[in-house]
């Protein structure tokens, strides 16, 4: 019960709202029923007297008005006016309203004082003990080295003046605002309107910074304060550093690019960063008590895995609504503090299809060195097959007498079926190139062309590629320039619109090209390091059938295609990926089962005008044949027979060896009659760069051709000086290929 408008005098009630702010004065007061029991006391009074029964003892047997009471308690005896007054509290109940004034200290209390003095000696803390009016009555033996520390010249090292003053001095000369917030808590424990204080607050002892705490406090059952002063610096620094690495923390915690829960043993979240909600499509509020099952699909497995064994890492695949999915790898620790379990989530989804790309390339690339070498068995084989189909026609065509002995009827379905063969060798050579152009081994000329010019001179013919039920729409307002080869271009274009006709069918469609200049800004299936770069997009797309995901994986490796069987070969998208990569750029292919497909090829995109194309004028009347000496060098044996027919066939006198070693021996015995050496580029024995090196040493006057299935001077065949300038007969080649270049390159000669 404290003191209320309840409490009322007898003879004036309307005093009652007055007594009620008796709770705010500085003077204990207290309620006492008839029979001198405690009803009621202000703040002031239960912090002069704690213990009610002190209270009750004294004031027992005091009449009403003025007296001058005794106050037994714990420690020394005290002195103190009181003056009672008769009330009536509000259910009629007759009390006393005693206000308590000028309390004192004995004679004892000072004699206690003295003899408390070895105690406070032994506190670690500078104190001293302040009487009512705050003068100091004691100081321990910290307090006054302290105040001889700072070179004060005060009496008795402060006793007996007033703290505040002296405080002032000793406490390094603080700022305005200590002193304040020191008085006003040290008057509110002086006056007995608060039982303790404490303040912080920082002064220079010895020239440097400390750290001291102010602790004020009335002791019990006595008149007396005591005020310590204790060094905190180290505690302060140390608190300082927490905080500091608090902050460093929250400051880590909120700004990690990487997605961090702490979780607890239920598994649910009670701390989250933002980038754990952007990754997990929530806001920081939901993420405050998220059950993890909705993020681990299998969590009934993989917590009690974690809680069991501390640690556990592993990777998983997030489906959200209206997001593509999210590949996620995680790592988690549990008991890092106690109770709490974290986990990292890291998005790694642009680096899962970085590494798709990396094993389709890697696999594209092998798949390319495969058909190179195929290529190069290939090419010999057709060089044979191509090389006796003209021989055998040109007997079929000879004058009467030197040809075949063939009835005309049967002579007519003899070529007819030397047509089909050397038709079939033409596919076959076709299909050579195609996996040239798939491997990225094809020779090309690039120049500088314009690709809006260049779609729009193929308009006409892609019209006629497709039929009547395709509308074909050519969107190409800019003049950009690409350095491209213009039959590669061709085969590029050509192929996207054959797939586009096809996907389209037999029902009404469009196909759209489009050339645009665009930068690879935001294109995420292009390397990081040139989306920064300027590309000429030429996009073709249509609104056929599209392709799942599945058939979309698949779309450039080589022989796979979705048409019937004898429909297509499989290498048409292979292709066009090869010459794309060949040339510098990059492809990508939209499509979505039953909505069309698009592709974006990029090139790279360069400044300037194109060039005119250099048509090199026919030699007229250029004999193709001769009598001079030639060497043929070749491992494969049909092809050395073919090459050595033709040329002899032209009137060339012919000699041959196997191999570079058999090519060495030759040299010795028939060096200085030799005019041309026609030899294969890769052999066993050193191949080409063996047979050149010999022409030099052996047959300075003869010159040199070299011939080769591979679509390029291999590097570990030769060094560049070795071969550069040297010409390069690419397989298969024609009879007349072989008799014409070889007539060309001794002419050469003699100019």
């Amino acid at each position: 019960m404290t003191l209320s408008q309840d409490v009322v005098p007898e003879h004036r009630r309307d005093e009652a709202a007055i007594l009620g702010l008796l709770q705010y004065v500085p003077e204990p007061h207290v309620v006492l029923s008839a029979h001198g029991r405690v009803l009621a006391l202000n703040s002031a009074a239960r912090t002069e007297f704690p213990r009610a029964g002190v209270l009750e003892q004294a004031l027992a047997h005091v009449p009403m008005g003025t007296h001058r009471v005794a106050f037994f308690g714990r420690g020394p005896v005290r002195h103190a006016t009181v003056t009672q007054t008769a009330v009536r509290i509000s259910d009629g109940t007759a009390a006393r309203l005693v206000r308590i004034h000028a309390v004192e200290a004995s004679v004892e209390a000072h004699d206690s004082l003295s003899a408390q003095q070895p105690l406070l000696d032994a506190l670690p803390a500078k104190a001293v003990i302040l009487d009512p009016a705050g003068v100091i009555q004691a100081a321990n033996v910290p307090w006054r080295v302290l105040v001889r520390q700072n070179g004060l010249v005060i009496p008795d090292d402060g006793v007996g003046s007033p703290y505040l003053a002296t405080a002032r001095n000793v406490m390094g000369a603080p700022d305005g605002r200590t002193v304040a917030d020191v008085a006003a808590g040290l008057e509110d424990v002086l006056g007995r309107r608060a039982l303790a204080f404490e303040f912080t607050y920082r002064c220079l002892v010895s020239g440097q910074v400390r750290h001291y705490r102010l602790n004020a406090s009335a002791l019990e059952e006595t008149p007396w304060r005591l005020v310590t002063h204790t060094n905190v610096t180290a505690g302060h620094a140390a608190a300082e550093r927490q905080r500091e690495l608090t902050a460093h923390f929250r400051a880590v915690f909120d700004h990690a690019v990487d997605g961090i829960l702490i979780a607890d043993d239920e598994g649910r979240c009670v701390e989250a960063n933002e980038a754990a909600a952007r990754l997990l499509g929530r806001t920081a509020e939901d993420m405050l008590g998220l059950d993890l099952r909705e993020v681990y699909a299998d969590f009934e497995h993989i917590w009690p895995e974690l809680l069991r064994n501390g640690e556990l890492n592993g990777s998983l695949r997030l489906d959200l609504p209206g997001r593509p999915p999210v590949d996620i790898d995680y790592s988690s620790r549990a008991g890092f503090f106690p109770g709490r379990h974290l986990s990292v989530l890291r998005d790694v989804t642009a680096a899962r299809r970085a590494e798709e790309q990396l094993r389709q390339a890697q696999k594209m690339e092998a798949v390319g060195q495969l058909a190179s070498g195929i290529a190069h068995d290939f090419n010999n084989l057709l060089t044979v097959v191509i090389g006796n189909v003209s021989h055998v026609d040109d007997l079929l065509d000879g004058p009467e007498g030197s040809g075949v002995p063939l009835a005309a009827p049967m002579a007519g379905v003899a070529k007819e079926d030397l047509r089909k063969v050397m038709w079939a060798a033409e596919r076959g050579a076709d299909l050579v190139k195609k996996l040239l152009a798939f491997g990225r081994k094809q020779r090309f000329q690039p120049t500088r062309l314009s690709v809006t010019g260049f779609v729009r001179d193929l308009q006409p013919v892609l019209r006629r590629l497709v039929p009547e039920n395709i509308r074909v729409d050519v969107d190409a307002p800019h003049d950009l320039m690409v350095l491209a080869d213009g039959g590669a271009l061709q085969q590029i274009v050509f192929n996207l619109a054959t797939n586009a006709r096809d996907a389209i069918g037999p029902g009404d469609g469009v196909i759209r090209i489009r050339v645009a200049p665009v930068t690879g800004a935001g294109m995420s299936w292009i390397p990081p390091a040139v989306r920064g770069q300027r590309f000429v997009a030429l996009t073709v797309g249509d609104n056929g059938c599209g392709m799942d995901p599945d058939t979309l994986r698949h779309i450039c490796e080589p022989f796979f295609t979705t048409k019937g069987v004898g429909e297509g070969s499989g290498l048409g998208m292979a292709m066009v990926y090869g010459l794309v990569q060949q040339h510098g750029g990059h492809m990508h292919v939209q499509s979505c089962h039953g909505a069309g497909t698009t592709v974006y090829v990029l090139l790279p995109l360069l400044e300037g005008r194109p060039e005119a194309p250099v048509v090199e004028a026919p030699r007229r009347g250029a004999p193709v044949g001769g009598h001079e000496r030639v060497l043929v060098v070749e491992d494969e044996p049909a092809v050395r027979d073919i090459a050595a027919r033709t040329l002899k066939l032209a009137g060339y006198r012919v000699l041959t060896a196997t191999d570079s070693i058999d090519a060495v021996a030759v040299l010795h015995q028939h060096g200085n009659d030799i005019d041309l050496v026609v030899s294969d580029l890769v052999m066993p024995g050193g191949g080409g760069p063996a047979v050149v090196n010999a022409v030099t040493r052996l047959a300075p006057r003869a010159r040199l051709l070299l011939t080769s299935g591979y679509p390029s001077r291999p590097s570990q065949a030769a060094t560049p000086d070795e071969l550069t300038g040297i010409p390069l007969l690419q397989k298969p080649w024609t009879p007349s290929e072989l008799q014409s270049t070889a007539r060309r390159i001794l002419d050469e000669r003699r100019t």
